[in-house]
């Protein structure tokens, strides 16, 4: 890892110097040290490995997309590009069925991230959103350690639930509404003031056909050189209860604990929820306040100090968040699981959705990383150290400028991008070259170009010309170029 660090550094001060004098206008190319790769497009051949697959994914699906996009797997001794280790889903019978070898496997990406404790810990998360971000704080219900809640005498005219640390699959929790049944739920569940957490307990649910409900939203977050960036999976699923939801007999799991274990069929959201109640569509308040709430949920996600492995160069995890919508368009976090399970696909024979999710991690976590394809708009971008922290005001916020493979671009970007071709004197067709687009804002303002040789050429146009721009994306092609030379530097 020091070695990668002082590659880079060294190639930065030789660009630098090159890049500021000779390639504002791109009328010269100019060299970079270092046995670099071709990048971009599908040129490269890429290594995976996958380690365990019984989390209910198919994973006939990943190797599918990845053949198509020139990756071929590898034994997981070997040092690969992306190394994908699969667990079981939180608190299930099986045991980790990954190879131990996963653990210590070199990687330029791995699907694993640590310093999870804060946000999916039970006990932790609430205290958590309350320090970092207080205003998220409203999207939690009321919630209590066990040690507060037995220190207040209990409040008769409200309902609560009692979670366990690990629980999962509706399992270690329960709902009380007096004194006498709150002890019984300690007593079954074996609580003390450590493993266990109160919360009021939401008695105006959102329904599908007459039964409780929450939402399972996947979270997928990605920390890249110093940058920590969050998406939302755009499919939410929907999980319910075993009975229709009546204010009453709290102590009935079948009807106040929603989960997978309760689905009969597989409901579509929105569709099937607002058509249960007659209605043509989510009220647009509580799509803005799930929007509100996402956006914070990873705000705070992504400033809980997570990190990557250090036996990979970056990494990528993806979450489970329980989110409950109430009657009257209130939206709140139930918890945060960092092992998600996908039992349902199975279940319900849901061919698409192991493809459109694996889709949606490549797209975001690995294809980016490696200059295959452009980099997407995330809900949430968090800088920390890292070695694009320099430039790390031009690579997030609302003047991001990315590279977008010429094999990832638009016809129209291309189009504007020709329209540049006089200023390059270089045939943009020319497949022996690797062409990146400069895009800020969605705007095309110019060309990065990798050429035979090891040259490279850079040109922005006139009113957006600025040296810090042409550095930045250097030093992200650099930042590709580690990534995609990962195996060969660690051999070396």
């Amino acid at each position: 890892m020091i070695f990668i660090f002082l590659l880079l550094i060294i190639l930065l001060i030789l660009l630098m110097a090159s890049i500021i004098i000779n390639c504002r206008y791109g009328t010269n190319f100019t060299k970079i040290g270092g046995n670099f790769t071709k990048i971009g497009g599908n040129h490269n051949r890429f290594y995976y490995t996958i380690s365990g697959e019984n989390n209910g994914l198919d994973f006939s699906k990943l190797r599918n997309i990845l053949s198509e996009y020139n990756f071929h797997p590898k034994p997981i001794s070997e040092i690969v590009h992306i190394s994908f280790g699969t667990f079981c889903g939180d608190n299930t019978d099986c045991k980790d069925n990954y190879d131990p070898l996963f653990i210590k496997q070199h990687a330029a990406i791995k699907n694993v991230l640590n310093g999870h404790n804060a946000i999916c810990d039970k006990t932790l998360f609430y205290k958590t959103v309350k320090k970092l971000i207080p205003i998220g704080y409203k999207y939690i219900p009321q919630t209590y350690s066990v040690e507060e809640f037995d220190s207040h005498n209990i409040d008769n005219n409200n309902v609560y639930i009692l979670k366990k640390k690990n629980a999962a699959q509706q399992r270690g929790v329960l709902v009380f509404s007096t004194m006498g049944e709150y002890l019984e739920a300690k007593k079954e569940l074996n609580i003390h003031k450590y493993n266990g957490i109160i919360s009021k307990y939401i008695t105006n649910p959102l329904t599908v056909d007459g039964k409780k409900m929450h939402l399972r939203v996947y979270i997928l977050v990605t920390i890249q050189s110093g940058i920590t960036r969050c998406y939302i999976y755009d499919k939410y699923k929907i999980y319910n209860a075993e009975e229709v939801y009546i204010k009453q007999d709290w102590l009935n799991p079948k009807i106040h604990i929603s989960g997978p274990n309760s689905i009969s069929k597989q409901y579509i959201w929105p569709d099937d929820v607002f058509r249960s109640i007659d209605a043509a569509s989510p009220p647009e308040e509580l799509l803005n306040n799930m929007n509100e709430c996402f956006r914070i949920l990873c705000q705070g996600i992504a400033l809980s100090k997570l990190s990557h492995y250090e036996e990979s160069y970056s990494g990528y995890h993806l979450y489970g968040a329980d989110i409950l919508l109430t009657d009257n368009n209130k939206v709140y976090i139930l918890e945060v699981n960092k092992r998600p399970g996908f039992g349902w696909i199975k279940t319900f024979s849901d061919k698409n959705a192991s493809h459109n999710l694996f889709l949606f991690i490549l797209n975001n976590a690995v294809f980016p990383f490696l200059g295959i394809k452009r980099l997407q708009n995330p809900i949430i971008e968090v800088c920390n150290n890292g070695n694009l922290l320099p430039f790390s005001n031009l690579l997030t916020g609302l003047n991001k400028n990315i590279l977008i493979p010429i094999s990832d671009a638009t016809q129209d970007e291309i189009m504007i991008a020709y329209s540049f071709r006089h200023k390059l004197q270089l045939d943009i067709t020319n497949k022996n070259i690797n062409i990146y687009l400069i895009s800020q804002n969605t705007i095309i303002i110019g060309f990065l170009i990798l050429a035979s040789g090891n040259y490279i050429n850079i040109f922005i146009v006139k009113e957006f010309q600025n040296y810090k721009i042409d550095a930045a994306m250097i030093a992200l092609l650099m930042e590709m170029q580690v990534y995609i030379n990962y195996p060969h530097i660690l051999k070396t």
